[in-house]
């Protein structure tokens, strides 16, 4: 997955506001009003306090980082859409392993190019009942 710099997440999210980003346990997103935010996960998944005593973090971000935007999925009906609208969506679908939705799916994930006429490869059904749909790019 790409890394993205510190001014290149600040950009991003000033051009579109649902986007979120991680390092590790660190999180960058962007409010409704336009702040953007830090917050450090817990190994627990609880967010932890602001403070520069104690051990907790402080909440400062360095411009040498490098982060990774987090992916939000999205149904099925919406990444076809967006395909249809030239972007490129990604399927993640049963983890290559034969199930019961699909007897025949040797897929993990595959890619859907929006500069494509065509879906190459077949679609099996287990994509559409329990795939996970992603807009590339986008959250």
């Amino acid at each position: 997955m790409r890394e993205y710099e510190t001014w290149e997440v600040i950009k991003m999210l000033s051009e579109n506001k649902k986007l979120q980003f991680k390092k590790g346990r660190d999180y960058l997103y962007c409010s409704d009003n336009g702040y953007i935010y830090f917050k450090r996960i817990d190994m627990h998944g609880k967010e932890m306090p602001h403070s520069c005593a104690g051990g907790m973090f402080d909440g400062n971000v360095s411009i040498n980082s490098k982060w990774q935007l987090v992916r939000q999925p999205v149904t099925w009906q919406e990444a076809i859409q967006a395909w249809n609208d030239g972007k490129t969506i990604s399927c993640e679908c049963c983890q290559g392993h034969l199930d019961g939705n699909c007897g025949d799916c040797r897929l993990n994930a595959q890619v859907f190019e929006g500069k494509k006429d065509c879906l190459p490869g077949a679609i099996c059904k287990a994509q559409f009942v329990t795939g996970t749909w992603y807009i590339d790019g986008e959250a």
